[in-house]
């Protein structure tokens, strides 16, 4: 439901324990993670992006618009930047207290109904050459429909 924090079940993204992530290698070699290894989602794993704002049920803060990759994982919000125009991509990780796997379920459930009745606010990324280009739609639809809400 727009306006409450919400996710999906079993995500494989889980936030870093430590400031300093490990990997053991194939002959048992303990070394730094690289970035690949890590589980955090990035902003180019972005395939579908519901433009309606959630907010945090504890702190009311708004959280931005559910992100999903191609798998219909929710796996952060985007938002506009300080820069105005821009869209800034905070990963799910960011808010691990606030998406257990009853949240996270939730949020699927809300993609695949956005996609089953063809919500206008769903953007995905057949439909646009990038993920800027994706990023962009839904930030410019957010406006577009603010404004006209303002004017009607």
């Amino acid at each position: 439901v727009p306006g409450n924090a919400a996710a999906k079940s079993g995500s494989s993204y889980r936030p870093q324990s430590s400031g300093v992530s490990t990997r053991q290698s194939s002959i048992g070699i303990v070394e730094p993670a690289t970035t690949s290894d890590r589980d955090e989602p990035t902003r180019d794993e972005i395939f579908y992006i519901l433009a309606k704002p959630f907010k945090s049920v504890s702190t009311g803060e708004k959280l931005g618009f559910p992100s999903y990759n191609a798998e219909r994982e929710m796996i952060g919000f985007v938002r506009e930047s300080n820069q105005k125009g821009f869209g800034q991509f905070a990963p799910i990780t960011n808010y691990s207290a606030e998406f257990g796997a009853t949240e996270m379920s939730q949020a699927t459930r809300i993609l695949e109904g956005a996609i089953a009745n063809q919500n206008p606010a769903l953007h995905s990324r057949e439909m646009h050459t990038s993920v800027y280009s994706l990023i962009d739609h839904a930030l410019v639809y957010d406006f577009s429909r603010k404004e006209s809400s303002r004017k009607g």
